[in-house]
């Protein structure tokens, strides 16, 4: 397959993998309680209301096809008001995680997918371009789980923390948010957490059966 093709697809995936989360974000937001996301338009598959030019598009698209080993990208954040949530404290956490676990969810799905595209390729069953896809859509997903559960502003990870602190080690991540773009930047840019996250993702894949 011609690396091109190898590029867009995993790009596709990015996309909709991101996408999906926020709306995982939006749709746990308003069972508890806040409708903000729907009211809107944000609880939505469509990915126009989504994209963010930047961090959907340009970004992922000049990481793949420089050949970076990790294609990174987001979506526009879905708005969350706590203050309309029945449990302000739950639902920050609730909230926060769903994101990270809507991304856990697609990999198995997909990873189900092509367990059974591998079985029907056994019996000389073409499955085309789609197989590629689904292995690129497990890793994509993965490694977005694993780096948005990195527990630093402003990172799912850093929300779901700030629900277990204390009110001085909240004040002191919070302090940290006014740095968050410096922040994200140097972890995107540095070797920080590659190891880590490229640990997840062989982990994750040999578990499977396809590392």
């Amino acid at each position: 397959m011609e690396r091109l093709t190898v590029q867009i697809l995993m790009v596709a995936g990015l996309i909709l993998a991101v996408m999906i989360h926020e709306v995982a974000h939006g749709w746990v937001a308003l069972l508890c309680g806040d409708p903000t996301a729907r009211n809107q338009g944000r609880l939505t598959l469509n990915p126009a209301p989504h994209v963010d030019p930047m961090g959907s598009i340009i970004i992922p698209a000049v990481l793949a096809l420089t050949g970076s080993g990790l294609v990174f990208g987001w979506a526009k954040p879905v708005p969350v008001n706590l203050r309309r949530c029945r449990n302000p404290e739950q639902a920050l956490w609730m909230v926060s995680l769903a994101g990270p676990l809507s991304n856990l969810v697609q990999a198995l799905i997909a990873t189900g997918l092509l367990w059974l595209l591998i079985d029907l390729s056994g019996r000389g069953v073409p499955v085309g371009h789609f197989s590629v896809f689904l292995y690129l859509y497990i890793q994509t997903n993965i490694v977005l789980m694993t780096f948005n559960l990195i527990p630093i502003p402003p990172l799912d990870g850093s929300r779901i923390l700030l629900s277990v602190l204390p009110d001085r080690g909240r004040m002191v991540l919070l302090s940290m948010e006014r740095y968050s773009l410096l922040i994200l930047a140097i972890l995107l840019m540095s070797r920080v957490v590659s190891p880590f996250i490229g640990a997840v993702l062989n982990g994750y894949m040999r578990l499977v059966g396809l590392g």
